[in-house]
This record gives C-alpha cells, structure tokens and sequence, in this order.
C-alpha cells in the first residue's frame, strides 16, 4: 500500500496554527509530530481518514531572503518532490488571481486622498528618513495607508540585503509551477487581503 504525504509550505503565522493544531497529539494510535534537523521543517506521521499510513511535511517559508538558504536540504527537497498533495498559504489559483489583480492593488488611492495631510511633522520626518528623500515621501503619499505600510517593511528588509527573488515561498511556487502542479490553499485569498489592507487614515 502506497503511503500519501501531503507538503505544506507556509508563513510563520499560518505555520504555527498547523503546527499547534498537531502538537497535542502524542497519543498512541494517533498522529506523531516531530521537528526534523531541517530549518523550520516537521512532519506528521499517521493515517488517513480511510486508516492508510499518511505524512505530512510542513515548511516554513518567508518571503525574503538571500542565497544563504540554498541549497534546500535533501530531505526537504525529496519530500516535496514526491508529495501526493501541495499547499501553501494560498491556493494556486489564488495566487493567479493574486498577479491578475497586483496592478490594482499599487494603484494610488482613488478618492485623491493624501497620506501625509494625516501625517504629524514628526511622522513626516522619520518616512523621510526611511524612504530617502522628500520626492519619495511625495511619490509614496498618494498611496493608501496599508500600502505605504508594506512598501516601507519591504524596504527596510531589502536594505538588510535580503531580497524576494530569494524568498522560500517564491521557490517552491517555482518549482511546482515547473513541473506542472497545483497546490491547494490553506487560507482563501481575500482572507489574506482583507489582512493586509486592513486599516485607514
């Protein structure tokens, strides 16, 4: 009988629900959990709802990084080479829908609002410190709030050396997408947006 393994590769957030949602059951006759040598890697060993031995391997991921994280161990790799089943924090089609709408989303806001009009003289001052100049602060002011947010988070890992193009996430979307597969989501997408644009002036 084929034993069924199922890759789950998320952020640390929805990586510690799945995980705490395991760790209780040490019990005989029910799934095992155990943290591998690997960064951020667990596995779940058990059975299925029909009782056939299953595996569940989930991966942190984070959505910067830098070539220090690579190669991945042959574990890793191996696991989610030859998993039945494929997740991440949102689903494959999620994520198409999520590039189809990307340009939406850096739109300036749409009611001509100005970020910096609700800004103090103080929090002027530190965004140009951040962003580097008055230009960028004027350039970043038509933006909605949860925007300016993120854009100035991404800076300051980015000013760190660390850079999306290294990001776990993006290289297992990657290699998924190459070898033709799809994964499944564990959050819905506007659950995820709904997240991140949370917030007004």
């Amino acid at each position: 009988m084929k034993k069924r393994s199922f890759f789950a590769f998320a952020g640390a957030v929805m990586l510690a629900v799945a995980v705490l949602s395991c760790a209780s059951t040490d019990v005989p006759g029910r799934a095992r959990l155990t943290k591998t040598p690997q960064r951020m890697f667990w596995r779940i060993d058990g059975t299925d709802a029909k009782g056939n031995p299953s595996t569940v391997y989930i991966q942190g991921t984070f959505h910067l990084g830098d070539e220090q994280i690579y190669p991945l161990a042959q574990e890793v790799q191996d696991a989610f080479l030859h998993a039945d089943r494929l997740a991440g924090e949102i689903s494959s089609k999620g994520y198409e829908e999520l590039t189809a709408i990307a340009p939406k989303l850096s739109a300036p806001n749409k009611e001509g609002k100005i970020v910096t009009d609700y800004l103090s003289a103080e929090e002027k001052a530190v965004l140009v410190t951040l962003l580097g100049s008055e230009a960028a602060l004027a350039q970043a002011s038509v933006l909605d709030p949860w925007q300016l947010t993120t854009a100035l988070a991404v800076a300051l890992y980015v000013n760190t050396g660390l850079s999306a193009e290294y990001g776990l996430d993006n290289a297992f979307i990657a290699s998924a997408t190459q070898q033709g597969r799809t994964w499944e989501g564990l959050d819905e997408l506007q659950v995820q947006l709904d997240v991140m644009t949370f917030g007004d002036y």
